[in-house]
């Protein structure tokens, strides 16, 4: 694994990552990885979503903390776990084609999404970056890419490639998969007791629907307007004035806890969520 990792407290990941607002970006990067056919299929195929559609979600942050952040044995552990799992996940897709779960091509689209999903997340709800902090940033997040089995150099050159080629994706290999709109549904309806589901599926429904390209919105289910376009905004204002009053060894606790912890954070699992026969796509 390069020297890199883990990524130590003077390093724009470091700065970036361990902000915990960067979680609401959370939706919007699954829902862009599941939008991917081969991605979808092998979700379908080989993960527990319809019957804990979250814990794949808690597992995976947990991991990518821990790659980054955890000291080196964990950091290397967590590279090693990855890879296992991906090296398990392959099959036949619908249209009959293969997937594989370690085709380079899916791993950076994978650590695409998260890596636009944090930049965009930071910048919105915590402070805008120069050029030269964005590209350093983006420069780091390809040692993540190596440890997760892209190939050395596999990665868009610079940052304004990387913009280049995550456009292309979203605009000619999406598609409107009956995973994702499992997960659109999942997300505005989470398995919690009664009194949270509805707040906070409203809340999760906000910051997915308001981060995703307007064109995907509607396809997935979701009905955005100009006064939740503005409650999304003023949230992301209110966000930026809490970041200035609060310091920054506070903010950064609730992660440094998650990068300690043994095991992931638990997820409250009620009984599966019973998805509705409208969100099948043909």
């Amino acid at each position: 694994m390069d020297a890199m990792l883990p990524f130590t407290k003077n390093t724009m990941a470091w700065r970036v990552n361990m902000e915990p607002v960067i979680a609401l970006g959370g939706g919007r990067a699954l829902l862009l990885q599941v939008m991917h056919p081969a991605i979808a299929a092998g979700v379908e195929d080989h993960s527990t979503f319809a019957s804990d559609p979250f814990r794949r979600g808690f597992r995976t942050a947990d991991i990518m903390l821990k790659l980054a952040f955890g000291d080196a044995p964990t950091s290397q552990h967590q590279a090693d776990v990855l890879r296992k799992m991906h090296a398990r996940v392959n099959g036949e897709m619908p249209n009959g084609r293969r997937y594989d779960a370690l085709d380079p091509d899916l791993l950076l689209w994978v650590w695409a999404t998260l890596v636009d999903a944090s930049l965009l997340m930071y910048e919105a709800g915590v402070r805008s970056l120069t050029d030269d902090e964005r590209e350093r940033y983006y420069e780091e997040q390809k040692q993540i890419a190596y440890a997760c089995g892209v190939p050395q150099g596999g990665c868009p050159e610079s940052y304004a490639d990387f913009r280049g080629y995550f456009d292309e994706v979203v605009a000619t290999k999406l598609r409107v998969t009956q995973t994702a709109r499992r997960v659109a549904f999942a997300g505005a309806h989470p398995p919690l007791p009664r009194p949270l589901r509805a707040t906070i599926g409203a809340i999760g429904t906000l910051f997915t629907a308001g981060l995703l390209p307007a064109e995907l919105r509607e396809p997935l289910g979701y009905r955005w307007t100009a006064s939740r376009d503005r409650l999304l905004r003023a949230t992301f204002a209110t966000s930026r004035v809490v970041v200035r009053m609060t310091p920054r060894p506070l903010r950064y606790l609730p992660n440094r806890y998650l990068i300690k912890r043994k095991t992931p954070l638990g997820w409250w699992s009620g009984r599966p969520i019973a998805f509705p026969d409208e969100l099948s796509v043909a």
